[in-house]
């Protein structure tokens, strides 16, 4: 019991403990009185851990304190009576005129008590019983044991040793627990046990304990040998257990005691990692279905216990997640960088973070914005990872979700074969699909950067708070040429679509295992992003850097390095960008940017008229009507009484963004982007790069991602982002053609062509004016000569001269009336160009022009403020 108290103590991951699991708001004013006079309120340790474990368990005089809170309910009149004066606590919680009433501190602490959820437990297993009585059916809570071959020396082998395995976890986690509550505290010992804090709470509970309990389950176990210390319970090679029991069972410590502890208890958990590992082999030998799934999911989370030895150093020198270690660490490891995706220093070796590297350099960029819905069957890592249920995280499997069960993978693509749970009604909920929204054709300004910028100060809400100043990857230094809708590359009706890959069997997922490697905020793992048609044809494709390592292969120090953490939280739903919600469902718009409360109202009402439609339909009652049923009414109590993180993810945007600048693949001979671009501009292109170094310009992608407004009842989320490509040109001796189209209200045509079709008065830069001839000089150094060609009222055509390389340059300016009136101004430009440096060259000088051209029209039309 005061095991399992304990994870809830230490739940704020990550820092110091400060006191028991916050049962009522009197917790504060408790922990004031015992700081004002300890010997009154507490006069020894054991004092503190019976109020841990009585505040936790709630055993002793449980009986007493249960008839207390139903004594109240009645006099209330009812549990209706009881939960609005819940619900009005919880709604005045932060208001500091306002107490909550002793009684209802005193009721919460027997609801919230372990004792108390076991007899709810213990009542639903009753009432199940009845119910099958009643019908004539059998229920059994408890799993039946696999028949296990004892002849089999591996199964035997598998059998005899795992509760040796497991109470060398157990005496893993009571070691650390332990340490934590030493009187004694050494100086140097302080930054170990500063990490102990950190891993042996939620990680070591999650990881090992539970999950080898699940295991256990599964094989007829001799449970009697679980939850021991004795050397004969124990492995006993390698040797590291039996040493740490020893450790354990003498109750004299020293520096060097406490240190030889913290090593032994991490090759302890190694050795079980590899234990683990050796009998995934067996169980697939062995079994198959569900079962060997259910069981090597287990094995497989056990597997990376070994992760603790590579964690603990971390933390005991600072690291955690995206925190950077000291600097001893630091050196220590001079491969750090080797992995890096950070895409404002591109080199191996650290550089002065305020002079940022060219990610870009005289090249044209393809800038593909994107947009849509993804599937979150389990929304970060759930209490413990290996959950195939989710009914330790925020959503429950429902009836109706069939056969399906949840896994951590992120699903941007609802592909056909995959084992994804889609909720209904799926016309009346967002659906899946990341799709690109438009593409836009850049060229660098002499040279682009990406680097990240502040967005706001906040605190995320998870249970590990993450603060400080909060980022976004932000690219500048790139001008436009020509944008094109999504629908121009395959027609209308055909999206263009953007997938996160699987590699190796394994999905997408958040990498944070519990806490263990991430805070809240995690990586994604593995990450291969890719542009397909709307077949799910591969037309680009390419994986971040990590030379054929997954994720946790990495050190510590190398993941923080690769940049793919969350870069800011955010939790301002106006910084949600135009060119995206214009392009959402407008209900889906209107009912998000009210606030939570109003889009669980309305899905409330969306699932209570499905429900009333399967009661009053008439149709024959069958299982998956009943399934239906069941599951609208569970998921309308979970969105009408939601958890704080239901309604705190609907209001949260998490931003990510770096380099991806692994393995690339594309469609060079068949590629509908390709097409594009040479049906509209007449050059041939390629994404393949020029430049193979991967620490030098134009060798990498970039991108920028948010996740987030994640909807625990659709289990989805709303993904968006930027794509940016560098791209190469393939000469073949014709001329490039670009246009740029600007529209305005119609009207307007005689004041744009006043404005922008007089050759004699170019209004986005100051010319020499010679008659027909007007020239400039650019920073370059660089005069362009132009000459007029033709003009009328609405028009002028012009040829220009001066760079080197370039021939055949002709420009234009029209005015036109659209079929509905409204007004466009066209831009053109052609030229020819003998080689690739003198097309950079041209194409930059160009760039620049569509810039200015753009700034000096929105600066002049603009309403006045």
């Amino acid at each position: 019991a005061f095991n399992n108290e304990m994870q809830g103590f230490s739940a704020g991951e990550g820092f110091l403990p400060v006191g028991p699991v916050y049962r009522s708001k009197n917790y504060t004013e408790s922990s004031t009185d015992n700081a004002k006079n300890a010997l009154r309120y507490f006069k020894n340790v054991e004092s503190v851990v019976n109020e841990i474990v009585e505040e936790g368990e709630g055993f002793d005089g449980f009986e007493a304190m249960a008839q207390r809170f139903l004594d109240k309910v009645a006099e209330l009149g009812g549990t209706r009576k009881y939960l609005e004066a819940w619900k009005y606590d919880k709604k005045n919680a932060r208001n500091k005129a306002y107490s909550t009433p002793n009684w209802l501190a005193d009721a919460e602490l027997c609801r919230q008590s372990h004792l108390y959820r076991f007899v709810m437990i213990y009542m639903d297993m009753e009432f199940e019983k009845k119910l099958c009585t009643s019908v004539g059916a059998t229920f059994s809570a408890n799993r039946d044991p696999l028949a296990i071959n004892m002849d089999n020396n591996a199964l035997r082998k598998l059998v005899t040793e795992m509760p040796k395995q497991f109470n060398a976890c157990y005496l893993v986690m009571l070691s650390w627990l332990s340490r934590i509550y030493e009187v004694k505290l050494w100086e140097t010992d302080k930054d170990r046990r500063y990490a102990i804090e950190m891993i042996a709470t939620w990680p070591m509970m999650s990881l090992s304990i539970r999950p080898f309990l699940e295991l256990i389950s599964f094989f007829p176990v001799d449970l009697k040998m679980l939850f021991r210390m004795d050397k004969d319970a124990l492995p006993g090679l390698p040797t590291d257990a039996t040493q740490l029991a020893d450790f354990f069972i003498d109750t004299e410590r020293s520096e060097a005691t406490n240190k030889q502890i913290d090593y032994l208890a991490m090759r302890v958990l190694a050795n079980v990692a590899e234990w683990a590992k050796e009998q995934i082999e067996v169980v697939k030998a062995n079994f198959s279905g569900y079962q060997a799934d259910m069981i090597i999911n287990r094995l497989a989370g056990l597997s990376r216990l070994n992760e603790f030895e590579k964690q603990f150093p971390f933390r005991e020198h600072g690291g955690y997640s995206n925190t950077m270690p000291d600097l001893n660490y630091q050196q220590n490891y001079p491969d750090a960088n080797l992995y890096s995706e950070n895409p404002s220093m591109l080199g191996d070796e650290p550089k002065d973070p305020s002079k940022l590297d060219n990610i870009f350099e005289d090249t044209l960029v393809l800038k593909l914005r994107f947009g849509g819905f993804g599937l979150v069957q389990l929304a970060t890592d759930p209490d413990p990872p290996t959950d195939e249920s989710g009914c330790t995280g925020t959503h429950m499997l429902h009836p109706a979700d069939g056969k399906g069960t949840f896994d951590r993978a992120l699903v941007w693509q609802n592909l056909p074969g995959q084992k994804n749970i889609l909720r209904a009604p799926t016309a009346k909920l967002p659906e899946i699909g990341v799709n690109i929204i438009d593409l836009t054709l850049q060229v660098t300004d002499q040279g682009a950067t990406a680097g990240y910028v502040p967005l706001q100060i906040m605190q995320s809400a998870g249970a590990v708070q993450t603060s400080g100043v909060q980022q976004y990857l932000d690219v500048s230094g790139l001008n436009d040429l020509v944008r094109f809708d999504a629908a121009d590359v395959l027609g209308a009706g055909n999206p263009l679509r953007l997938d996160l890959l699987e590699k190796d069997g394994i999905r997408p997922f958040l990498n944070g295992d519990n806490h263990l490697v991430s805070k809240d905020g995690e990586p994604i793992d593995p990450f291969i992003i890719s542009i397909t048609n709307d077949k799910h044809q591969n037309i680009f494709q390419r994986e971040i850097y990590n030379e054929g390592k997954t994720f946790l292969d990495m050190d510590p120090l190398q993941r923080l390095e690769t940049g793919r953490w969350p870069t800011g939280f955010d939790a301002n739903l106006n910084d949600i960008p135009d060119w995206l919600t214009n392009h959402l469902p407008s209900a889906y718009v209107d009912a998000i940017m009210q606030g939570p409360p109003a889009y669980l109202n309305n899905r409330a009402g969306v699932l209570y008229d499905e429900l009333e439609v399967l009661l009053t339909d008439g149709t024959v009652i069958d299982q998956q009507k009943i399934d239906s049923v069941i599951s609208y009414a569970e998921r309308l109590f979970l969105i009408t009484m939601p958890r704080g993180t239901t309604v705190g993810w609907l209001a949260t945007l998490l931003n990510y963004g770096h380099s991806v600048s692994g393995t690339l693949k594309s469609s060079e001979s068949n590629n509908p982007i390709y097409d594009l671009i040479e049906r509209e501009l007449n050059v041939k292109v390629s994404c393949e790069p020029e430049e193979k170094d991967r620490s030098k310009a134009n060798s990498r992608w970039v991108v920028k991602y948010t996740k987030g407004i994640m909807d625990t009842d659709a289990i989805t989320n709303l993904v968006y982002g930027e794509l940016y490509i560098p791209l190469q040109v393939l000469p073949d001796g014709r001329p490039i053609n670009v246009k740029k189209k600007w529209v305005f209200a119609a009207g307007m045509k005689d004041l744009i062509a006043q404005y922008a079709c007089d050759f004699s008065k170019p209004f986005w830069a100051s010319f020499k004016i010679d008659g027909k001839v007007r020239s400039i000089t650019l920073p370059s150094g660089i005069t362009i000569t132009e000459t007029l060609a033709a003009a009328d009222t609405n028009s002028y055509k012009y040829t220009a001269e001066g760079v080197p390389g370039i021939k055949g340059y002709s420009g234009s300016f029209s005015v036109t009336v659209l079929d509905d009136n409204r007004v466009e101004l066209l831009l053109e430009v052609s030229f020819g160009y003998d080689t690739t440096a003198s097309f950079k060259t041209m194409i930059t000088i160009v760039g620049g022009f569509f810039n200015s051209t753009s700034a000096a029209l929105a600066a002049h039309f603009a309403p006045e403020k």
